[in-house]
């Protein structure tokens, strides 16, 4: 039961109640009135039903049902046509005020929903006791970013400004940036693949699927060179070397070339070759004197730049070799096997090349695996849509970092190895904290999750801690992070 009452003086010392609103058979959890005061929505944490009612009459206009589970709050969108509901089914649900009927699921708290409240027009807050806040986008019903820092469940949050304010079990408020990351997207001619942003933040090298090359300016984009005859097929793989003054690519037609950047151009040095099947992953040494090449084939090539010397680790995976990555003394190498879902570690101080140690197989196929910059660490990703990190000393597993809803294609490591960056095909990227193995934010990439891809994605922290995220989307564009200082 509801009592609506009239204030008789400006310090409420008597009330006149005007309409008893009866309808609820639990007790009310929650109300809120519309921007105008002519509605007033309800819910109870022991129904499943909220109801909207007409203040001036008393009367029920029409309810909201679809939760499982008990309804713990609601509120209006700020034009007043939609109304959010959040409930102990771990779900949000908005709906259309006129209709009454349901607009959207929002799905992704692992707890219950206690706190919810509407940011602007198309962006909703939510606190749960999953210990995590979600920003969400209210149009598509998908998360834009998860807050994570609560050691308890998240009560209850306000908004001041460009700020949020949470409060907790775990006895705080936190404060928190409503402002997300800058996001930038460049339509391209044709299907990226892959990318690579500079060592300087200055440019992003985009491969395309033709085979061609094309260099962008950061952060206005600007088109600075083209070669559309670069490979005969799929620009799988870019990475530039630690100088920022070569660039290596790998394709499908079986080649990985050596490209020399100077003054927003590229030109050819060296082609490599000698795999069977198609290159998918390339790297740099530390030292830049050698490349190393991940080959469908099976095999890992390694190549001494600007001579023809070269030389091949045979069958060191059963089927593709999906990725490899040198360690920061440029004496050990990572591989990453898809089919046979190995990560294993290479000694390059032995002719051949030997076999120093093999990590826990995935579960499922790998597509990517990699060492932080400190060596202390190694992620590998892939269809089984979690991020494993070892400890590469003794190859144990210390983090299970689950959040992506599919498979995720590349891990990519902060320069100061305390948070790892990841790309999945749930159309998110994610951001992780490795000191306590949980969920920065995620960023949600204006894709549907039926279209393909991202293959890949770079993140990459200037020495300043301005960092930058590419994503290259497979209908013809890249998206742009700019995370400012981080």
């Amino acid at each position: 039961m509801i009592y609506v009452a009239y204030a008789s003086s400006p310090v409420f010392l008597q009330q006149e109640k005007l309409q008893t609103l009866s309808g609820h058979k639990g007790i009310i959890h929650d109300i809120a009135f519309n921007s105008t005061g002519e509605f007033l929505a309800s819910v109870s944490f022991q129904e499943k039903i909220g109801y909207l009612w007409e203040t001036k009459t008393g009367k029920i206009l029409r309810n909201f049902a679809g939760h499982n589970e008990g309804i713990l709050k609601v509120i209006f969108s700020y034009d007043s046509k939609q109304l959010a509901t959040s409930s102990m089914d771990k779900s949000i649900r908005i709906w259309n005020v006129d209709s009454g009927q349901p607009l959207r699921l929002l799905r992704g708290h692992q707890n219950m929903v206690f706190g919810l409240r509407f940011i602007t027009e198309k962006r909703l807050i939510s606190a749960s006791f999953d210990r995590t806040l979600r920003i969400w986008n209210a149009d598509s019903g998908v998360t834009m970013r998860v807050l994570q820092g609560h050691e308890a469940g998240v009560g209850d949050i306000v908004t001041h400004e460009e700020q949020i304010f949470s409060s907790s079990n775990d006895g705080t408020v936190r404060r928190w940036d409503m402002v997300l990351s800058h996001q930038q997207v460049v339509n391209l001619p044709s299907e990226p693949f892959s990318t690579a942003i500079t060592p300087d933040g200055k440019n992003v090298m985009v491969g395309f699927a033709d085979g061609t090359l094309r260099l962008y300016s950061l952060p206005d984009t600007q088109l600075l060179w083209e070669y559309g005859e670069a490979h005969t097929n799929t620009v799988t793989r870019l990475t530039f070397n630690t100088d920022g003054n070569l660039l290596a690519s790998a394709s499908f037609d079986k080649t990985s070339k050596l490209w020399q950047v100077q003054d927003n151009k590229l030109q050819e040095q060296q082609t490599f070759t000698g795999h069977d099947i198609g290159v998918y992953a390339v790297a740099f040494s530390p030292d830049s004197k050698t490349l190393a090449t991940a080959g469908y084939d099976g095999h890992i090539g390694l190549f001494t730049v600007g001579t023809e010397e070269k030389q091949f680790i045979e069958n060191t995976h059963e089927g593709t070799v999906i990725s490899v990555i040198f360690d920061n003394s440029g004496t050990r190498l990572l591989s990453s096997g898809n089919e046979d879902r190995a990560t294993r570690l290479w000694n390059l101080n032995t002719t051949p090349p030997t076999l120093l140690q093999e990590f826990s197989k995935a579960q499922d196929k790998l597509m990517w695996a990699n060492f932080s910059p400190d060596n202390k660490w190694v992620a590998s990703v892939g269809r089984d849509g979690v991020v494993h990190i070892y400890t590469t000393q003794d190859g144990q597993e210390q983090y299970r970092l689950v959040g992506h809803e599919n498979t995720i294609f590349r891990a990519i490591f902060s320069p100061d190895s305390q948070q790892v960056a990841t790309v999945g095909g749930d159309a998110t990227v994610r951001l992780w904290d490795l000191s306590n193995g949980s969920e920065l934010f995620s960023l949600r990439l204006p894709m549907s999750r039926g279209e393909n891809g991202p293959w890949d994605f770079d993140f990459r922290c200037l020495p300043n801690k301005h960092c930058w995220i590419a994503v290259p989307l497979t209908q013809g564009k890249l998206v742009l992070y700019d995370l400012g200082e981080y």
